[in-house]
């Protein structure tokens, strides 16, 4: 057991080179996931989380919905919404959260109500990762920029799925 008390189902290191790696990265680590999951997606600005979930409400979402859009960082709306045919996306972006009362007036806790979805946090280490239900699938994700301030588009993944 770890400090979450959840069992480590797996854990792994990548290197990956390029956005074409990423985006097959997180396709098919989406295979994987439950029909209530959530992804923790943790890295500095610009390391590419929300690209990881444009690729995803692409592959899932998106094109259910017939249209091949972005997502959208909700920084400032703190939620996105991407409807899928197997239950929504759920994309929080909780950089901005200051306290749990934020938390609560976002709606956060309230959308682990529904029955199927997945979601999808960027800037987990703002929550404490011990009060996610355990009736879902966690993954975790760290995302890092292998050489900081460069243009270079190799990124380290560490994955570690309970």
């Amino acid at each position: 057991m770890n400090s979450l008390n959840r069992p480590i189902v797996s854990q792994e290191k990548l290197m990956i080179k390029n956005k074409s790696e990423a985006r097959e990265f997180i396709v098919n680590l989406a295979k994987t996931f439950h029909k209530r999951q959530i992804l923790l997606l943790q890295g500095e600005m610009g390391a590419g989380k929300t690209q990881l979930v444009t690729w995803l409400a692409q592959q899932y979402a998106l094109a259910a919905a017939n249209t091949n859009t972005e997502a959208q960082s909700p920084t400032y709306a703190f939620h996105n919404r991407y409807a899928g045919a197997h239950g929504n996306i759920e994309h929080f972006d909780l950089d901005r959260i200051q306290s749990d009362a934020d938390l609560e007036s976002i709606g956060f806790w309230d959308i682990f109500a529904s029955a199927t979805g997945w979601v999808i946090i960027e800037w987990p280490e703002r929550i404490n990762w011990r009060h996610l239900p355990k009736s879902w699938a966690l993954t975790h994700v760290k995302v890092e920029r292998v050489q900081k301030g460069s243009e270079n588009e190799e990124r380290s993944f560490e994955v570690v799925t309970y």
